[in-house]
């Protein structure tokens, strides 16, 4: 049965994450975080910060990202802008789509588009399995931004990489890259995953400018 785990961090570095526990929450001087491993996967990622204050008497931690293997490859990348493009309704207006980035058997990515339906504000996948194995979960925002939405956090419950392509009929196609795991998320430079064109930009910065 998995559990949950919590552990307060009194050394460096951290113990293996114990066997059959999904999650630990980690408690350091400078907040709470949440870690957890699965095959070609581990990450920690903050959930409190202790900022300006520190616990007193524990050592601070840095969040982590682990891939067993390289960054998507570019022409995978290009492939995910290009079917994003292409994906209309029987009207010609750009409709969302879902992808599911995996490892293969020789540790190479895979790319799987689910069977799905599809409209201009959401995609659903039909089936559960690619999505069972997916590494990296992406899905497009068609002519709008790329940003993550309440419908996204309530649909990216497990654990693994996110990710969320906009403006894909522009020149300029965005994408924004988070991690989830178990319903805490922690937005991360799309370049420390994804092999990056020069003409997609990376929502990182600005979404991490206040919103008024």
């Amino acid at each position: 049965m998995l559990k949950l785990f919590n552990h307060i961090h009194a050394s460096i570095p951290l113990p293996p994450i114990a066997t059959g526990v999904f999650c630990e929450y980690v408690t350091a001087s400078n907040g709470v975080f949440v870690r957890s491993v699965r095959p070609g996967l581990e990450a920690m990622i903050p959930v409190a910060n202790s900022a300006p204050n520190t616990i007193k008497g524990l050592p601070s931690i840095e969040p982590y990202l682990h891939l067993d293997t390289r960054s998507v490859p570019l022409e995978l990348v290009l492939s995910l802008c290009t079917k994003s493009a292409f994906s209309k309704d029987n009207s010609g207006n750009l409709t969302e789509i879902l992808f599911h980035l995996s490892l293969d058997s020789r540790n190479q990515w895979q790319l799987t588009i689910p069977l799905q339906t599809t409209t201009r504000i959401s995609c659903q996948p039909l089936d559960n399995l690619s999505c069972s194995t997916a590494l990296i979960e992406c899905h497009s925002h068609g002519e709008m931004p790329a940003f993550f939405s309440s419908t996204d956090d309530a649909d990216e419950r497990g654990f693994r990489l996110y990710a969320v392509l906009g403006k894909v009929n522009t020149l300029n196609p965005e994408i924004l890259v988070r991690i989830g795991i178990f319903g805490h998320y922690s937005l991360i430079k799309a370049s420390s995953v994804f092999a990056l064109p020069y003409f997609i930009t990376d929502a990182y910065q600005n979404s991490l400018k206040p919103r008024l």
